[in-house]
């Protein structure tokens, strides 16, 4: 049961809700996120950054978009973790980081949606007064249930990164230590590579990954669902994208290049649960990832027991229950809920 508190930000008016709801995103990565629960809900999704705001309660998924609805004139936000909930416990890091679970101030968050424990955690800690739902992931329903058979002779490989965010060790890209080993898994007559790239990806480094694939005459795929949809393995370093794909039922190596902290203790993919093998050594890259392909029962175990670590629910009703918890939100937060339609977006 959701026990909304209202939070009225310091020094500032009351808050007035005008008892409709909507969302915002502008980037394409944290639409993708929003679309599942805003199609299932009827509210309108708003993607222009000069989008101004009326009191609404607005549904975002990161903590850019959540200051930037609030200073448009939303009401409230409800923050929906766009990731698979990897959070940092480091000393060097502000209190109100938001690559800490509290993910950021908070100042006019109503609700918050996790997709699984950890995060949830770490977000009550942060901020004890804002309720929070575990939902799982909205994005992963279509994907919830569907039978992975191997359909080619040589399987296709996909390599990607997270984009080099220099907050920490663990959040840096492995780009420049794994591009070393590029050409030798590319000539492998076993499978097929192609590579992907992070959508916040610096230009300078796609400018160069565009070279490298026009080099070893290999594919840049720029769409993570044509990734999901072609590949039979996926490697990356710390991204969401490595639980993402293992949430299918498919294979993933987890890259760890030198400059992560083997005495990290962040949770999630530092070290606990980590959901395929692993590779601290280059030159058993071409190994591993034969290894993987074999998908070994106690391999499949282990993915399954880091999945769920993540997203806590793997039923395909994720969508379900961010809607569910939104529109109980709605329901507990003031007496100017109407349920009424509004012009681009629909009431709770």
């Amino acid at each position: 049961m959701i026990e909304c508190v209202p939070i009225h930000q310091p020094g500032g008016p009351k808050p007035h809700w005008n008892g409709r709801i909507e969302a915002y995103a502008v980037t394409a990565w944290c639409q993708r996120h929003l679309q599942p629960v805003t199609r299932a809900g009827g509210w309108h999704l708003h993607t222009d950054p000069r989008t101004q705001f009326a009191g609404e309660l607005v549904l975002v998924s990161s903590a850019a978009d959540e200051k930037a609805a609030l200073a448009a004139g939303a009401w409230g936000t409800v923050l929906m973790e766009h990731g698979a909930g990897q959070s940092y416990v480091d000393a060097t890091l502000p209190a109100d980081s938001v690559w800490r679970g509290g993910r950021g101030r908070a100042q006019g968050r109503r609700l918050f949606l996790a997709p699984g424990r950890l995060l949830a955690r770490r977000h009550r800690v942060s901020h004890p007064q804002i309720p929070v739902e575990v939902i799982g992931s909205p994005t992963l329903d279509a994907w919830c249930g569907r039978l992975w058979l191997p359909t080619r002779s040589r399987p296709v490989v996909c390599l990607s990164g997270h984009w080099d965010c220099q907050t920490l060790p663990e959040t840096r890209s492995a780009w420049p230590w794994v591009k070393e080993a590029l050409p030798q898994i590319a000539a492998d007559p076993r499978w097929e590579l192609l590579l992907h790239h992070h959508p916040f990806e610096r230009p300078a480094v796609l400018t160069e990954k565009r070279a490298v694939c026009r080099q070893l005459g290999i594919r840049l795929e720029p769409s993570w669902h044509c990734v999901l949809e072609s590949a039979d393995l996926f490697i990356t370093d710390n991204s969401s994208t490595l639980y993402e794909f293992a949430a299918t039922g498919r294979p993933v190596v987890a890259l760890n290049p030198p400059w992560y902290r083997r005495s990290a203790r962040h949770g999630l993919r530092f070290w606990q649960h980590v959901p395929g093998l692993r590779v601290h050594d280059l030159t058993r890259l071409s190994t591993t990832v034969a290894e993987a392909l074999t998908d070994p029962p106690a391999v499949k175990a282990l993915r399954h027991e880091s999945v769920l670590a993540a997203y806590t629910w793997l039923d395909g009703r994720a969508t379900e229950r961010a809607v569910q918890a939104i529109r109980q939100a709605g329901k507990l937060l003031g007496p100017r809920f109407t349920g009424r339609p509004s012009p681009q977006g629909m009431a709770v």
